[in-house]
C-alpha cells in the first residue's frame, strides 16, 4: 500500500470495529430528543422528508444489497439501526444519544467576535438582521458530553438552526441521516447532499433523491475520497458558511462525549436589491471547489445573493481530486495553500509549524519539506515565459527539520480516552509506514487534548514566523527572500530599503490530514496533451479556511495576557494564560526557531521573550540557546529598529484554545495509536472464542 491514507482499508478497518456484545462504556443521563419534540425512536416514518416512509427498514435495506454484492451476507436486524454508518463507526453498540442534560451543557454559545482582528472585542450586532451571530468569522471546538461549555464550544444544532433554514448543502465522509434528519425540518427544506462514491455513494444518491423533490444529491467522479466537510447554510436573512472538520455523525459532534472536532463559521448577510455583487477571493476559491465538484450553476449563482465583504481577511482553502495543471495547479492542494498564504500576506521566514491530524500517511521528508514550504508561502512553482509551469519547486531538504512538529496520539492515550481503543477507528497511522527508514519520526509530538482526554479528529496547522514579501518567484522556482529555496537574491540584497519584518502567525483549520493524499503530489507530466508540465496529483476533495492571527494586513492587536505583557525580565508571570493547555515534560530538543518569543506589544506595554519553559509552563527568565533578552517597545517593532521574534503560542489562544496541550513531550519510545494493531489484536480474540479457546 502507497500510503497509509489508503480509504477502502480504513472503511473495512473501521466496520471490523465492530462488537455488538460489548457494554456502552461512556455513561448517558437521557436520550437525545427529536427536536420536533418525542422520543428519536418514535415514529420514524413520520419524523423525515415527506414521502420517506420508514427510513430505518430502506437504510437496512440498502446496506443488506450493498453487502450481498461485495459477497458478504446479510446481517441480522440490528434495533434502531446505525443508519448509513458506513465506515469509521464511532461506537458499534447501540447507544443513548446524551443531550446534555446539564445546565452547562446547555448553555448559549458567546456573543461574535471579530476574528478577523485577534482582538477579542463584541461585535456590535445592532444595525445587522436577527440571527447575525457571526458577522466577523468565529473557529469554535464542538461541543463535547460532560465537558463544561466555555463559549468557545458549538453544537450542531447550534449550527444548522433548523427553524429559519431554509436551503442546505451538506458535504460529509460519512453520514448518520436518522440523526441528521432529526435535527431539521425536513419538509420545509431544500437539501444538496455531497457524498463520497467509496462508501456506497451512488446507491445512497439514489435512495436519497427517492425521497422527495427537495433532496438533490452530487457524488464527484474524480479521485478516491470525498474527504470535505463543508456546510452552506441558506436562511432568509443570511447564508451560514461553514468548515468544519466534523462527519455527519453524533459521535464527531461530542453526543458520545469521546472525541472533539473544530467548526469554523461566519454569517454573511443577503444584499439588498440595489447593491451590485461584488466578490472576494474567498467567494472565488469556494465557486471554483463547488463547480470543479459538479454542483449545479444554480447553487454557485446563488451565493452573488449575498455580502461577501467579511470574508476578505480570510481564505478558503481547498484540494480537488485528480490532476489539475496550470493556474488551476495554482489554487488547489499544496500550491493552492501556499497561494493562500500570499493572497493573504501572511509570507513567512523562520517559521514554525505545529500541525495536528487524526490521519497520517507515508510520509518521507520531501513532504514534510513540501508541507512546510507551502505553509511558509514558499512553495511556488515558476513559470516559462509562454506562461507553462515546467519546472517543479525544490526546496532544501533541511527545511522543517526543527521547525514542523506533528501531533499524535499514543496507544496508550487512546487506551485511557472515554472511549478507550474501541473508539480509535478514526485514527489512522500504519506501523509499516512508521517504521520505514524515510519516515520522520523526529516531528512527532504527543497529543494531548486540553479537554480531558478526548480523542481528536481535529485537522490544524499552526503557523508562526516572521514576515517576508511575496516577491515574484525566480526561474528554479524560489521566491527571492526565501530563507530555504536559497540565499536571497542580489536583486534584493542591492536594494536600498527593505520592508522590515514584522511577527506572521496564522491557523488552518478544515478537513485535510498529514497526507499526500490530502495535500497532493507534484510531478512532470510524462505524456499527453501536457507533456512536460508540472501538475498536482490529489486523491481527496478537502477544503479549510486560513485564519489570520497576526500579520501586515491583520486589525487591532490580541489582548496583552496573549503577548507577554505580565511578564518582566526578572518576574515570573502574574497572570495563568491558556488554563490547562501546557504539558510537563516538554521536549528539550525544540530549537531557538520554536521556543519563540512575544509577539507585539501595545503602545502602553513592552514585551520581552518567553523563550523556554520550565515543567510546570511558566517561562523562563533564562532565553534559550543563550540569546540575549531584550525588552521591545511598540515604538521598536513600528520602526523595525531592532530584530523581530517569532510570536508566542500564546498568540493562538485569541483564536482558539488547544485543542491540544503545548509545549507536548516528543513521541520517541512511546508507541504510536495503530489502528491495525488493535484490529489484529480483535480479531485473533474473536477466532480464540469461536474456537472454544
Amino acid at each position: 500500500m502507497a500510503d497509509s491514507d489508503d480509504e477502502d482499508l480504513k472503511r473495512a478497518i473501521a466496520m471490523s470495529l465492530m462488537d455488538p456484545d460489548k457494554p456502552e462504556q461512556v455513561p448517558v443521563e437521557e436520550t437525545t430528543k427529536v427536536l420536533h419534540g418525542g422520543s428519536r425512536n418514535a415514529n420514524p416514518a413520520t419524523t423525515g422528508i415527506h414521502g420517506l416512509g420508514n427510513r430505518a427498514d430502506m437504510e437496512r435495506d440498502r446496506l443488506a444489497r450493498l453487502a450481498v454484492r461485495r459477497g458478504g451476507k446479510r446481517e441480522r436486524s440490528i434495533s434502531p439501526p446505525p443508519l448509513s454508518r458506513v465506515s469509521k463507526i464511532a461506537r458499534l453498540d447501540t447507544v443513548n444519544r446524551p443531550s446534555g442534560p446539564t445546565q452547562a451543557a446547555n448553555a448559549p454559545i458567546s456573543p461574535s467576535y471579530d476574528g478577523s482582528s485577534g482582538a477579542r472585542t463584541p461585535v456590535s450586532t445592532a444595525h445587522l438582521p436577527a440571527g447575525m451571530s457571526f458577522t466577523h468569522g468565529k473557529l469554535f471546538k464542538t461541543w463535547a458530553f460532560k465537558q463544561p461549555r466555555t463559549g468557545h464550544e458549538i453544537k450542531i444544532e447550534e449550527v444548522l438552526e433548523k427553524e429559519t433554514l431554509s436551503t442546505a448543502v451538506l458535504s460529509s465522509f460519512q453520514w448518520d441521516f436518522e440523526w441528521l434528519f432529526a435535527k431539521l425540518r425536513t419538509k420545509e427544506t431544500k437539501f444538496h447532499f455531497v457524498l463520497d462514491q467509496k462508501t456506497g455513494g451512488r446507491d445512497l444518491a439514489s435512495d436519497l433523491e427517492s425521497l422527495g423533490a427537495n433532496v438533490k444529491t452530487y457524488v464527484p467522479s474524480e479521485g478516491t475520497c470525498m474527504h470535505s466537510k463543508l456546510m452552506l447554510l441558506v436562511h432568509p436573512t443570511k447564508l451560514r458558511v461553514v468548515v468544519p472538520s466534523a462527519n455527519m455523525m453524533s459521535y464527531d459532534w461530542g453526543e458520545d462525549g469521546i472525541m472533539e472536532n473544530t467548526v469554523w463559521l461566519i454569517d454573511l448577510p443577503r444584499r439588498s436589491s440595489e447593491s451590485e455583487p461584488s466578490s472576494t477571493p474567498f467567494l472565488e476559491e469556494l465557486k471554483f471547489f463547488l463547480g470543479k465538484q459538479q454542483l449545479p450553476l444554480s447553487v454557485i449563482t446563488g451565493l452573488n445573493k449575498f455580502d461577501w465583504s467579511a470574508t476578505r481577511p480570510y481564505a478558503f482553502v481547498h484540494t480537488v481530486a485528480g490532476s489539475s495543471f496550470g493556474t488551476d495547479m495554482t489554487r488547489t492542494g499544496l500550491t493552492g495553500l501556499s497561494s493562500a498564504v500570499r493572497g493573504l500576506n501572511l509570507c513567512s521566514t523562520r517559521s514554525t509549524v505545529d500541525m495536528c491530524a487524526s490521519s497520517v500517511g507515508a510520509l518521507d521528508w520531501p513532504q514534510v519539506v513540501k508541507l512546510y514550504a507551502a505553509a511558509c508561502g514558499d512553495l511556488q512553482v515558476p513559470t516559462t515565459p509562454t506562461g507553462l509551469h515546467k519546472t517543479l519547486p525544490n526546496p532544501s531538504s533541511s527545511t522543517g527539520k526543527d521547525s514542523f512538529h506533528l501531533y499524535f496520539p499514543t496507544e496508550t492515550y487512546v487506551d485511557t480516552s472515554p472511549g478507550g481503543k474501541e473508539c480509535g477507528g478514526t485514527i489512522w497511522l500504519n506501523r509499516e509506514h512508521y517504521e520505514r527508514t524515510g519516515f520522520p519520526k523526529q516531528i512527532m509530538k504527543e497529543y494531548k487534548s486540553t479537554r480531558g482526554q478526548l480523542l481528536s479528529h481535529c485537522k490544524m496547522l499552526f503557523v508562526r514566523g516572521l514576515s517576508c514579501p511575496p516577491l515574484p518567484t525566480t526561474p528554479n522556482g524560489s521566491s527571492a527572500t526565501s530563507s530555504f529555496f536559497g540565499k536571497k537574491k542580489a536583486s534584493v540584497r542591492n536594494n536600498e530599503i527593505e520592508p522590515p519584518s514584522k511577527p506572521i502567525a496564522y491557523v488552518y483549520a478544515g478537513s485535510a490530514n498529514c497526507s499526500e493524499s490530502a495535500w497532493g503530489k507534484l510531478s512532470v507530466t510524462r505524456d499527453g496533451p501536457h507533456r512536460g508540465e508540472v501538475k498536482i496529483q490529489c486523491r481527496n476533495w478537502e477544503c479549510g479556511v486560513l485564519i489570520p492571527v497576526v500579520g501586515p494586513n491583520v486589525k487591532g492587536a490580541a489582548p496583552e495576557e496573549h503577548l507577554g505583557g505580565e511578564k518582566r525580565l526578572g518576574k515570573h508571570r502574574t497572570t495563568a494564560v491558556g488554563h490547562g493547555n501546557t504539558a510537563k515534560g516538554s521536549d528539550a530538543t525544540d530549537t531557538a526557531a520554536l521556543t519563540v518569543a512575544a509577539p507585539m506589544a501595545t503602545d502602553d506595554d513592552e514585551t520581552e521573550s518567553e523563550d523556554g519553559s520550565t515543567q510546570d509552563g511558566i517561562g523562563n527568565d533564562e532565553p534559550v540557546n543563550g540569546a540575549e533578552a531584550s525588552r521591545v517597545t511598540s515604538a521598536q517593532w513600528a520602526n523595525g529598529g531592532m530584530d523581530k521574534k517569532i510570536p508566542d503560542w500564546s498568540i493562538f489562544r485569541t483564536v482558539i484554545d488547544g485543542p491540544f496541550q503545548y509545549p507536548a513531550d516528543a513521541i520517541g519510545s512511546a508507541t504510536p495509536w495503530f489502528i491495525k494493531e488493535y484490529l489484529n489484536e480483535k480479531r485473533r480474540q474473536r477466532m480464540d472464542e469461536t474456537a472454544g479457546v
